[in-house]
């Protein structure tokens, strides 16, 4: 997909956007979302073709952790370098390309979708399930920064925004390929999992052994509350507490 954009393009700087893309992207991740919904596909729908969607889902991912490093001002992701610390030695401010970037992703992957050679309804579907994962996490991207340097936040706080920036987007990919009878079902699943999923995340960030390419404690450091630090705060006394 990215060697046909490079190639499509004149403009060297609109190749190198597309090249960076492309790197970005193959430098790692677990995939964990578009292989389950290749599972569920696999097991029920049995759709030929799906790798437009497949692709179009993992663009959507990329795009919000691309937003993630904007926001977050981390300079490594998989251990490589994020995007805004690529275009940061420009005359410009490094996260505007790196923001544009991500929107890039986010509509190529709507490209993605209403292109394939599946049937309208799955790509209804489809887009319709893609608009609300991107409005779910933008809003959490919001909830998150009025939520740094809070600790008075419940736990019915952090799952509720936890849902919006991780849960649903694995409900889906769980519930789209589903039978329509038990769609619901395959939902919770996946709302489930992805908050399993989250839990686990926020453990690793304090866990040397088992880091994802960004600092130890970066959450910590950065005053996000996670389901840790509330327990922390709200359940340990004096010095064990600071």
């Amino acid at each position: 997909y990215f060697d046909t954009q490079i190639d499509e393009h004149v403009n060297p700087e609109l190749k190198e956007v597309f090249g960076h893309l492309k790197d970005y992207i193959l430098a790692g991740g677990k995939r964990l979302r578009p292989n389950i919904l290749n599972m569920m596909n696999g097991e029920f729908r049995k759709l030929e073709k799906i790798d437009n969607i497949l692709l179009a889902f993992e663009f959507l991912h990329n795009s919000t952790l691309i937003d993630d490093d904007i926001i977050d001002e981390h300079d490594t992701r998989r251990n490589k370098p994020t995007l805004p610390t690529i275009y940061g030695d420009r005359k410009y401010r490094g996260y505007f390309v790196a923001l544009l970037s991500a929107n890039l992703l986010r509509n190529a992957g709507l490209d993605l979708i209403v292109n394939s050679e599946l049937p309208k309804e799955f790509q209804k579907e489809c887009v319709l399930a893609y608009q609300d994962i991107g409005r779910s996490i933008d809003l959490a991207q919001i909830l998150d920064l009025e939520y740094r340097g809070r600790l008075d936040l419940s736990e019915e706080d952090y799952i509720a925004q936890t849902y919006l920036v991780a849960a649903k987007f694995m409900a889906y990919m769980f519930q789209i390929c589903a039978p329509k009878q038990y769609r619901s079902e395959f939902f919770e699943v996946g709302k489930n999992l992805g908050i399993a999923f989250q839990l686990a995340d926020d453990l690793i960030d304090i866990d040397a052994t088992k880091q994802k390419g960004r600092g130890l404690g970066s959450d910590i450091k950065e005053g996000t509350p996670t389901l840790l630090s509330l327990y922390a705060y709200n359940r340990l006394e004096n010095q064990d507490k600071e």
